[in-house]
C-alpha cells in the first residue's frame, strides 16, 4: 500500500514538474519576446512607467506612475516618453509577427486602470 501511495506520488510530481515546464505557445513567446524588447524603457523613464502588459495580439497596456509624470516631466518630455514607447512596441510587434498587418493600440493607465493617454497606430 505505500509503495502504491509513493508511486501515485511521484507520478502527481512528475506531472506538476512537467506541466509548469510545457513549451511555450507562439502566441506566448511573440509575447515575451515585444515585452523584453519594452523592459529596458522602464530603466529610461525609473518611476514613471511601471510595467508593460500585452493584453491581447494587438494591445499593449502601458502602467505609470501619474504622480511622477507631473512631478519629473515637462509637457514634451510626455509626448516623447509616449512615441518612444509607441515606436518601440511597434518594432517588438512587427519583429515578433513578420509579414503580419494590424491596427496596434497602446493604452497607458495609473494604478486605478484609468485610460491617461491612448493611441492606435498602423503595425
Amino acid at each position: 500500500m505505500v509503495r502504491v501511495l509513493r508511486t501515485i506520488a511521484a507520478v502527481a510530481l512528475l506531472t506538476a514538474v512537467t506541466a509548469c515546464s510545457a513549451p511555450q505557445s507562439a502566441k506566448e513567446r511573440a509575447q515575451s519576446a515585444e515585452l523584453a524588447q519594452l523592459a529596458p524603457l522602464k530603466a529610461k523613464f525609473p518611476g514613471v512607467l511601471t510595467g508593460f502588459d500585452v493584453t491581447s495580439d494587438t494591445t499593449l497596456v502601458v502602467s505609470v506612475d501619474v504622480q511622477a509624470i507631473i512631478d519629473t516631466m515637462e509637457d514634451s518630455d510626455q509626448q516623447g516618453m509616449k512615441a518612444i514607447v509607441v515606436d518601440k512596441w511597434r518594432d517588438a510587434w512587427r519583429a515578433a509577427h513578420p509579414h503580419q498587418h494590424a491596427t496596434l493600440n497602446v493604452r497607458f493607465i495609473d494604478y486605478r486602470g484609468n485610460k491617461v493617454f491612448e493611441e492606435a497606430i498602423a503595425g
